[in-house]
């Protein structure tokens, strides 16, 4: 089996990660993949650097006839079995290319939770033949896609897989607690994610303004990441007087090892698809409070792997961390479960659903 994966972003994210998952392990089970991918992207990077069979595209935008041109084909070329498009961009670019080349074998994944415009353009990209099935991260995701697509047969869920390998053999030693200075006593609560408006972090400093008031536990609060809003989230722990319990790390390559360090994981987004980073921290051990949104209660499930918020309700985190912190059997409860449910989102398991879904595919054919 022959498949293209239509790579349109810049920047790396876990949408990239899942495309690397899917490329490198369907390589080890014998299909061939070929990456299309924007120019000078990171993808093209790590193309490069893991010798992937990769071509790019300047893509530019969804309606760029070179970038059409192009794509068209190399599809032609490779003569795929089927054609992954990847992101709302692919979605696009892929079906006008294959619509010059008469190609009608695209899947499409559907990874972000916003509700998708009613718009003509829309409905035929959703809809039209070409499109044999659309690949939902969760199933709120598929709530979404629902709404627009005609027949429900051609939807299907298959969720995110992470590397469970990562998490095993790493040191338990407190190299966080060395590197920052932290007492022997720190309890750690982490976020890990892009510091952008959508990851909504302003909750998670207000909230743990409120726990830092509220309790006499020794705890500091770590946002791992970067990204637009770090100045201003920065100045708003300032504000609230709670910048030395509040550690900005910036981007870091070792996500693995601080997981395994904290107690805590606290995701506070307005939208998620999946939340990838609450299963990582599951991988670790870690149980998570979060927002009660996208696919996220799917994983977070309330008095077994941690608890759901509304998103915004500072007092609502505030009593549920503080809830975890301070009672350390139920914590290493809710940690246990979390480790059972996270076996479930392998990349193994996530490779056998694409096979099978191939395989039916093949059958309808």
């Amino acid at each position: 089996m022959k498949l293209v994966h239509i790579s349109t972003e810049k920047f790396w994210r876990g949408g990239e990660q899942q495309i690397a998952y899917l490329i490198n392990h369907l390589n080890d089970r014998g299909v061939e993949n070929y990456l299309i991918c924007d120019a000078n992207s990171e993808m093209e990077k790590y193309a490069i650097d893991n010798n992937l069979n990769y071509f790019s595209i300047n893509y530019v935008n969804s309606i760029n006839p070179i970038a059409i041109l192009k794509l068209s084909k190399l599809i032609k070329q490779i003569n795929p079995d089927y054609v992954h498009l990847h992101s709302s961009k692919a979605h696009t670019l892929g079906l006008l290319a294959g619509k010059l080349i008469n190609f009608d074998q695209f899947i499409l994944h559907r990874r972000v939770i916003f509700p998708i415009k009613q718009k003509q353009i829309n409905i035929w990209k959703y809809n039209t033949p070409r499109l044999l099935k659309i690949i939902c991260i969760s199933k709120a995701v598929e709530e979404e896609v629902e709404k627009i697509v005609k027949d429900p047969e051609k939807i299907t869920v298959i969720h995110s897989a992470i590397d469970l390998n990562r998490f095993k053999n790493i040191s338990n030693e407190k190299k966080l607690h060395e590197e920052f200075d932290f007492e022997e006593d720190n309890k750690l609560v982490v976020n890990v994610s892009a510091l952008n408006r959508e990851k909504n972090l302003e909750t998670f400093i207000k909230a743990a303004s409120l726990v830092l008031r509220k309790s006499d536990v020794n705890i500091k609060f770590l946002i791992v990441g970067e990204g637009p809003e770090k100045d201003n989230l920065m100045e708003l722990t300032r504000t609230l007087n709670i910048e030395d319990h509040v550690i900005f790390t910036g981007f870091r390559k070792d996500v693995p090892n601080i997981l395994l360090q904290s107690d805590l994981f606290v995701l506070t987004s307005i939208s998620e698809g999946l939340g990838s980073s609450i299963l990582d921290a599951f991988a670790s051990g870690v149980p998570a409070v979060a927002s009660k949104v996208g696919g996220i209660p799917e994983i977070v499930i309330d008095n077994y792997t941690g608890y759901t918020l509304e998103p915004g309700d500072e007092e609502g985190f505030a009593f549920n961390i503080l809830k975890l912190i301070e009672n350390n059997t139920l914590r290493k409860e809710l940690s246990e479960n979390a480790l059972q449910l996270v076996s479930d989102y392998s990349i193994k398991s996530m490779i056998d659903k694409y096979l099978q879904l191939y395989k039916e595919l093949e059958g309808k054919g």
